[in-house]
């Protein structure tokens, strides 16, 4: 599962870098990884895993742009 912890870590020291967070992340709890400063999430088994992949895909986005 995504680190927050490790994650922001990553975030402050290579920033240059576009970091991903990965690990258990869908709409329900992307805000661990953007409360870290991170804009980047691989998401797959909660698309792929919807009852409906587009709404899902939605809801990510929306959730990793602030909103």
């Amino acid at each position: 599962a995504a680190d927050p912890d490790e994650l922001a870590r990553c975030v402050v020291a290579h920033p240059e870098l576009p970091l991903f967070a990965i690990g258990g992340l869908g709409p329900h709890n992307l805000e661990l990884a953007t409360a870290t400063g991170c804009r980047r999430a691989a998401v797959g088994a909660a698309i792929l895993r919807a009852d409906d992949p587009a709404a899902a895909t939605a809801a990510c986005l929306a959730a990793l742009a602030g909103g």
